[in-house]
């Protein structure tokens, strides 16, 4: 029990040590909000307000947003931009890599199920106070007693790093905006991870357009130059 929820623990502690600590993650959400004030800027009839900030749930609306042919989503429109004025940015996702794991791990879940093994080891720990041998030869309580000490110093330890996990979520949650009176860290860790997809996806999806640009002027090229080859031998 203890190792499982200890590798729990350490997960989400790698994943909020590189959402607090991946440059890079910050400035692709710089950028994005520099994308937003512009188009804002740019619509006709509206006088937008500079935005210092918006809400990581916000970043689902980058693949809403399509071209006029509905080909292309605002998301693959960044995404060839970063490519293109900054590359190096282009695989921010490979700094959070653990996110894509603590997704998987729900913190409110991991929480009941330390109360749970408190309880449970708090009532044997009663019991045994209060436990009466069955017989001269009964071990029980002596056999049970090392091994419920053991067990409730191991719970002990996963509360006190699990508290300290929980003290570090608050932190990187107000280093993003949000509110801890509302947050939630399964749909926190939700946001990014769809948008770390999407993003991964777009990019995928860019450099297969490339690549296919790349096979037809390599073929075009090609049929040019035998048409030349033709032309010279019939000339």
């Amino acid at each position: 029990i203890n190792a499982e929820y200890m590798g729990s623990i350490v997960t989400l502690n790698e994943a909020l040590y590189q959402l607090r600590h991946s440059p890079r993650f910050k400035r692709i959400l710089q950028l994005v909000l520099n994308v937003g004030n512009f188009l804002n800027a740019a619509a006709p009839g509206k006088q937008s307000k500079l935005v210092y900030g918006f809400r990581l749930q916000s970043l689902a609306k980058l693949s809403d947003v399509k071209s006029a042919d509905g080909s292309r989503s605002l998301l693959d429109f960044i995404v060839e931009w970063v490519s293109d004025e900054h590359a190096d940015l282009l695989d921010f996702f490979v700094d959070l890599a653990e996110v894509q794991e603590a997704v998987k791990i729900s913190p409110s879940t991991t929480r009941q199920s330390i109360q749970g093994f408190r309880m449970q080891v708090t009532a044997i720990q009663r019991a045994l106070v209060d436990y009466v041998p069955c017989s001269p030869d009964d071990a029980f309580a002596t056999k049970m007693g090392p091994f419920i000490a053991q067990a409730s110093e191991g719970v002990r330890e996963i509360e006190r790093t699990f508290q300290t996990t929980t003290k570090a979520l608050e932190a990187v949650a107000l280093a993003y905006g949000e509110d801890l009176a509302q947050f939630q860290a399964e749909e926190f860790f939700t946001d990014i991870c769809s948008f770390l997809n999407s993003w991964t996806a777009a990019t995928q999806s860019l450099q297969k357009r490339k690549e296919e640009q790349r096979t037809a002027e390599k073929q075009l090229q090609h049929r040019m130059a035998r048409s030349a080859s033709v032309r010279v031998k019939t000339g």
